[in-house]
């Protein structure tokens, strides 16, 4: 059986990754050694829009020891995180997969740390998680509050299938619902919306996300550098700013919605 393979490029840790984030068959991000390291699909058109990089290809053996070296025990939102062959080193497991979100990247720490604030509120009931990838986000809210309703959604149904493999790897298979259905299907809302994406695709989402979040509206994926224009381009009517986390070259923000509906 021939190997999957993909393509692996290695950027300082302060070089600007945004463009990199769009483009189709991006497939993940970690940091290591000081360096931000992506990956992207393998295909002709991609090599294209990276000519200006120096492109490594892995096949999936390269990429297996890669995450094993790479991944050990990481400090996320009071959690420690471990992938499956080091889980009685922490109570947060991950397979790394592809790299659909691990803790390791500092939106997603960040997110969570909000996060783990917000649910201090027990009035809250149900959260959307919008992207939710590997389902990181939503297996440490279920961690945070059993009793709190969590749907998780993503348009990858790799990264859905990723999220089912480690809900189950939690003990909280069939406790989230996951769903490659997209956000503008949903009917009901939630009382928090929860989105770790880039800020593009925030701004796509705004008016969904805005319709789904009867309280809360947490945001992550933004750099720094972005901010100014990212909440005037989000056209947030309604809702006021009252929190804010920022590590490295990343900001995400939580919003609540200033009156009810």
């Amino acid at each position: 059986m021939k190997k999957n393979s993909w393509y692996q490029a290695i950027l300082p840790l302060d070089a600007p990754l945004d463009r990199y984030y769009q483009i189709p068959g991006f497939l993940g991000s970690a940091e290591k050694e000081g360096a931000q390291i992506l990956y992207f699909e393998k295909r002709p058109d991609i090599a294209r829009r990276l000519k200006e990089l120096k492109l490594a290809v892995l096949s999936e053996g390269d990429w297996q020891e890669l995450w094993r070296d790479y991944f050990q025990p990481t400090p996320f939102a009071g959690f420690t995180v471990v992938p499956p062959w080091l889980e009685n080193k922490g109570d947060l497991i991950i397979n790394p997969g592809r790299g659909f979100g691990t803790g390791h990247h500092e939106t997603t720490a960040t997110v969570a740390e909000l996060m783990r604030g917000v649910l201090g509120d027990t009035s809250l009931k149900t959260l959307l998680d919008v992207g939710t990838g590997s389902g990181i986000l939503a297996i440490a809210a279920k961690k945070i509050r059993p009793d709190i309703a969590v749907t998780a959604i993503d348009n990858d149904p790799d990264a859905v299938e990723n999220a089912a493999e480690n809900l189950d790897h939690n003990g909280l298979a069939g406790k989230i619902r996951l769903s490659v259905t997209p956000l503008a299907r949903f009917k009901k809302p939630y009382d928090i919306v929860v989105a770790n994406i880039i800020s593009g695709t925030l701004v796509q989402l705004s008016k969904e996300l805005q319709k789904k979040s009867l309280r809360y509206l947490l945001l992550s994926g933004i750099l720094q550098h972005e901010q100014g224009s990212f909440i005037p381009r989000m056209d947030l009517a309604g809702f006021r700013l009252i929190n804010t986390g920022k590590r490295g070259e990343w900001v995400s923000f939580l919003f609540k919605r200033e009156h009810g509906r």
